[in-house]
């Protein structure tokens, strides 16, 4: 607790357990109603030295109990604006994670007050709850991330701009040229196209088991799906599991795989304005 002036508890020797100062002070006699100027002595308590982005583990603590460990207090708002930067910049997210020594693997959407935090290498955010200061981690491993102080006190990173495309001229139409082969990872768009037909566009087929194999990486090191998007110019700020044969894909500005379907060449995009990620040719075309 922040205070100017405390009491100085004694021990049996009489010798003070923090240190003492003196001033003169209206002291109450106790003669009459009488009052004396006298020298008291009191105890300045500790200036607060440890405040900002600071962990509490698990059930142990909430972020009440953290901060108070640091003579500091809760403040939710930047806790609030942190989880919600993890929905939209995940990078931005982890380097918060980064700074307090804890290293994000992937990212997750958890049904939990208590968030953010940091579970088996996992990140956690909220779309559906709010973070609280009372909210205990769960589970009770984990990590998590409280403000203990003002809103200076913890930083939230500003989220990456979304680039703004530039529009592509329109060209002069040329005669159809011989399509050379070029397979690897490609990009199909939406309902334009599947699989099978953006392979077709750069004559080469369609490689299922290299799509599989993506997506179940996909599911356990965002990462490492992140950089194959990258390669092929896309920026993944954040990840989500799909309910959707035609994974992965890139949409807005978030990257999916899924956990409960099997993808497919023959799945169209959905929505229609997505990116697919394509296998277009043999398994070492496409390397993981």
């Amino acid at each position: 607790t922040t205070c100017d002036k405390c009491l100085c508890v004694s021990e049996g020797s009489g010798a003070s357990t923090c240190n003492v100062e003196s001033a003169q002070a209206v002291v109450f006699t106790g003669s009459g109603s009488e009052c004396a100027l006298q020298t008291v002595s009191y105890a300045k308590c500790p200036e607060v030295d440890n405040v900002g982005w600071t962990l509490a583990t698990g059930v142990v603590d909430n972020c009440n109990d953290a901060c108070a460990t640091v003579g500091g207090t809760c403040n939710p708002d930047p806790i609030i604006a942190l989880n919600d930067l993890g929905k939209v910049d995940v990078t931005a997210f982890a380097s918060v994670f980064s700074d307090l020594g804890l290293d994000c693997r992937s990212f997750r959407d958890a049904d939990d007050d208590g968030v953010p935090y940091l579970y088996n290498s996992r990140c956690f955010y909220s779309y559906s709850q709010t973070p609280t200061c009372e909210a205990n981690g769960v589970p009770e491993s984990n990590v998590r991330i409280c403000c203990c102080g003002a809103d200076e006190d913890c930083p939230v990173p500003t989220p990456t701009p979304t680039p703004t495309l530039t529009p592509t001229p329109t060209a002069t139409p040329t005669p159809t040229p011989t399509i050379v082969p070029t397979p690897g990872w490609t990009l199909a768009t939406g309902f334009i196209d599947d699989c099978n037909d953006a392979c077709a566009t750069v004559g080469s087929t369609c490689n299922i088991d290299r799509i599989i194999a993506l997506n179940d990486l996909g599911g356990i090191n965002n990462t490492a799906l992140g950089a194959k998007f990258s390669e092929l110019g896309v920026e993944c700020r954040s990840f989500q599991d799909a309910i959707d044969s035609g994974v992965p894909y890139y949409y807005g500005t978030f990257c999916t795989y899924t956990t409960s379907r099997t993808p497919t060449c023959e799945a169209n995009g959905n929505p229609n304005s997505n990116l697919r990620l394509c296998c277009c040719g043999a398994d070492e075309d496409c390397p993981i």
